[in-house]
C-alpha cells in the first residue's frame, strides 16, 4: 500500500518489484499472494486481480498460490477461476467464518465443489474457526487436484493424525518457523510464513536444515523467530509493513487501521531483524 490523498492505494510497481526479491532466492519454495496474511479481505475484485496478473508475470518459474477465499462457495468459486484464468498454479481457499460454522459436511462440500469447477489445484485451510476433521481430510484424497491442507491452528497431533491416516498421500502445510521443527517430525511437507515477506532467506533455510537433518541449528534459527511472533502479537500486521520497509521493499501504511509501528517496536523489530541477518536493505 502507499498513502495517496488521505487513503491506502494499491502499490502495484512496488509489489511487482517485491515478486521479484522473492522470486530470487535459491532453495525450493513456492509464492504466495493474497493470502491469509494481512489486509487480503480489504481489497477489491479489480484490485486482487491486477496482483494476481503481476504475480504471475513476476514468479520466474515458481508456483504461485492465490487466495480464492469468499464469504459463499458461489463467490469462493468466482475468486478460485479469477485466480486460474491470471495464471496462479494453486487457489488457497479459507471458508468465511459462516461457513465454518456450519460443520464439517458444508465444509467438505465447500472444498470439493470448489475443486471441481476449476482446473488449477485447490489447498483447502484449517484455521481456528473453520475447524474439520480427519475424516474430511481423507475424503479430500479423493479430489486430484487438491494438492494439500494448510493447518492453521498449530495442533501437532491432527497433523500427525493426518499424515498418518492419509499415509502421506496429502502434504499438511502448518505455519509459523518456531514450530517448524516440530512440525516437521510430525510429518509436514513444508510451512508457510508471514514474517518470510521480509525474511526470506532464512525462513527457507531453515526447512533447508531440517530436511539435512541439521535439527539442532534448525532448532536454535526457529527459536530466534520466537520475538518476531511476540512482536506480531503486540503490534499487528504493521509489523510486516515496517519490516518490507527496513528491507527497502513496498509496504505502507495498512488500509483499515493505518496506525504507524510504536517507536519501541520499530526499535525491537529492527534488533531481531539484525541478529537474524535479514536487516540489509534490497538493492533496486
Amino acid at each position: 500500500m502507499r498513502a495517496a490523498g488521505g487513503k491506502a492505494e494499491v502499490d502495484y510497481d512496488g509489489f511487482a518489484r517485491n515478486m521479484r526479491f522473492y522470486a530470487g532466492h535459491k532453495g525450493t519454495y513456492t509464492l504466495a499472494v493474497c493470502g491469509a496474511v494481512g489486509e487480503y479481505f480489504a481489497l477489491t475484485p479489480e484490485e486482487r486481480q491486477r496482483l494476481f496478473t503481476i504475480a504471475v508475470a513476476e514468479k520466474s518459474g515458481h508456483l504461485l498460490v492465490a487466495g480464492a477465499s469468499g464469504d459463499t462457495t458461489r463467490e469462493a468459486i468466482a475468486n478460485a477461476q479469477a485466480a486460474e484464468k491470471a495464471g496462479a498454479d494453486v487457489a488457497l481457499v479459507l471458508p468465511s467464518e459462516a461457513i465454518g460454522k456450519s460443520g464439517d459436511a458444508a465444509m467438505r462440500a465447500h472444498f470439493l465443489e470448489i475443486a471441481r469447477a476449476v482446473g488449477i489445484g485447490v489447498i483447502p485451510y484449517r484455521s481456528p474457526v473453520t475447524l474439520f476433521s480427519l475424516d474430511t481430510v481423507e475424503a479430500l484424497l479423493n479430489q486430484p487436484n487438491i494438492l494439500a491442507v494448510k493447518e492453521q491452528t498449530g495442533d501437532l497431533r491432527f497433523i500427525r493424525d493426518a499424515v498418518v491416516r492419509t499415509k502421506k498421500q496429502i502434504p499438511l502445510i502448518p505455519a509459523h518457523e518456531r514450530m517448524a521443527p516440530f512440525n516437521y517430525l510430525a510429518g509436514a511437507s513444508g510451512i508457510t510464513s508471514g514474517h518470510a515477506n521480509f525474511t526470506p532467506s532464512r525462513t527457507i533455510e531453515l526447512w533447508e536444515w531440517l530436511g539435512a537433518g541439521r535439527t539442532e541449528e534448525a532448532m536454535a534459527l526457529a527459536d530466534r523467530f520466537a520475538e518476531l511472533d511476540r512482536l506480531r502479537a503486540t503490534y499487528g500486521d504493521v509489523l510486516l509493513k515496517v519490516g518490507l520497509e527496513l528491507r527497502g521493499l513496498a509496504g505502507g501504511p495498512l488500509r483499515l487501521k493505518p496506525a504507524p509501528l510504536p517507536a519501541e517496536g520499530r526499535k525491537a523489530l529492527e534488533r531481531v531483524m539484525r541478529e537474524l541477518g535479514v536487516l540489509e536493505r534490497v538493492s533496486s
